[in-house]
């Protein structure tokens, strides 16, 4: 068996796009905005769209006397530990390295599997929406017009991902070793491996990053390589080789790929086949670590759905999978397979993404809790009520407060928030032990903080 180099990748990326726009599309649940999002991009009424650290904003013409509202749309931004895991894994990738020492951000990147387990591309509950024409916190045309414009760029230059989530392409050549690009000048062409002539990439990591676009070719030839184990022998034996950090869920290196024809009908096609094994692979790897991602201790005997390590649970399961981008194609089939509408299936993904099973299991699920619990919870979130004397209804393990928009549900001895979005309780990041601190996340999520 040998290691063979990837393919060449083209100069422009659809694989970064695709990724944005699937969570970007999840996070909105809103089909009409988002058409008229599409319309307002393809009038030219945009202007500007600037890209720095956790934001993309601009203006919008509104066609009266000049008038203009200021849509933003936020990106949660990786915190700085995580980058340093990042940079190491993607320095244990050469053909990846090379690839950015020629200027290209490649789409393998958008597998966390290649990123120590730390997804660069954002999820649904990275995002927040917020424009001067209304509310904060819910997509409007203008700030769905943003989403799509990002998304136009990342097919020219990927790069910005890095300025979105609060990283920089000179802390990442830095990190590689590379030397720090030229400033980039328009039409120039990174030259392929073997140039002597130096290459000059946009850096994504300026305040304001304008689009520069991202060309070149890929310098891996055609496949070479050597026997796996000489392979592998060679890496343990490295000059200065340091054992690494604890193996986590979810960070396995890529796996085998063996698969080249399809199977006969009716089983799932290749691509369908790739995604389970690699959902599987992570399983696999989760439970050798000691547990499966997200799962929540102490649960016991309470009741409700089946245990989530069990695997027998398929609204868990679809959850779980719904919960990463290269799931939501199949949201719309999953949603019908389970007799749920998509958005009430988004929203239990979205349970998942924020807070694991625990959070699947107190979106699906009303169950009885112990009254003292309720009481102690209404007491701890009392003094942050925005309208005190409003009623607050304890039912079972949900206790709601409908003046201020929040609902806190129990599971496994974690308080949960959702918000009201529009007429159903949607779920929201800020699990916790302690009610007032899932209170308090609520109440920032309504805000679009």
């Amino acid at each position: 068996m040998t290691a063979t180099a990837p393919a060449p990748a083209p100069t422009t990326t659809g694989g970064w796009a695709a990724a944005w726009l699937a969570a970007f599309e999840a996070a909105a649940a809103a089909p009409r905005h988002l058409r008229s999002g599409k319309s307002l991009l393809g009038a030219g009424t945009l202007g500007q769209v600037n890209i720095s650290a956790g934001l993309a904003h601009g203006r919008i013409s509104t066609g009266k006397a000049g008038a203009t509202v200021q849509p933003r749309l936020g990106v949660t931004e990786v915190a700085p530990d995580r980058w340093t895991r990042i940079y190491r894994a993607i320095a244990e990738r050469p053909d990846v390295t090379e690839a950015i020492a020629s200027g290209r951000f490649v789409d393998v990147l958008t597998d966390p599997a290649t990123t120590a387990g730390v997804p660069l591309a954002p999820r649904p509950g990275d995002l927040s929406f917020s424009c001067t024409c209304g509310p904060r916190g819910v997509v409007c045309p203008h700030t769905a017009a943003i989403g799509y414009s990002v998304a136009d760029r990342l097919r020219k230059n990927p790069g910005i991902i890095l300025s979105l989530r609060g990283g920089s392409m000179k802390s990442l050549r830095a990190a590689l070793g590379l030397r720090p690009t030229a400033a980039p000048v328009p039409g120039t062409v990174v030259p392929a491996s073997g140039s002597t002539t130096p290459s000059a990439v946009p850096d994504a990591g300026t305040p304001e990053v304008r689009d520069q676009g991202t060309p070149g070719s890929d310098p891996a030839g055609p496949g070479t390589g050597m026997p796996a184990h000489e392979a592998f022998s060679r890496w343990n034996d490295r000059a200065g080789a340091v054992p690494g950090p604890p193996r986590e869920p979810l960070t396995g290196a890529p796996l085998l790929d063996m698969l080249r024809d399809a199977p006969p009908a009716p089983a799932p096609g290749l691509d369908v086949l790739r995604l389970l094994t690699r959902d599987a692979a992570h399983r696999a790897s989760a439970l050798l670590d000691g547990g499966l991602p997200g799962a929540v201790p102490g649960r016991g005997d309470r009741p409700g759905p089946p245990d989530p390590a069990d695997g027998t649970d398929p609204l868990l399961d679809a959850a779980r999978m719904l919960a990463r981008p290269e799931f939501l194609p199949w949201l719309e089939s999953a949603a019908g397979r389970l007799g749920l509408t998509t958005v009430q299936l988004r929203h239990l993904a979205l349970a998942h993404e924020y807070g694991g099973p625990g959070n699947v299991e107190a979106a699906a699920h009303r169950v009885p809790a112990d009254p003292r619990d309720l009481a102690r919870a209404e007491n701890a979130i009392q003094p942050l009520r925005p309208a005190p004397l409003a009623t607050l209804v304890g039912e079972d393990n949900r206790l709601t407060d409908a003046a201020a928009r929040v609902q806190l549900r129990l599971a496994a001895g974690r308080w949960y928030p959702f918000v009201d979005w529009h007429g159903t309780w949607r779920p929201v990041a800020g699990h916790c032990e302690d009610p007032a601190t899932a209170y308090r996340a609520a109440r920032r999520a309504l805000r679009g903080a």
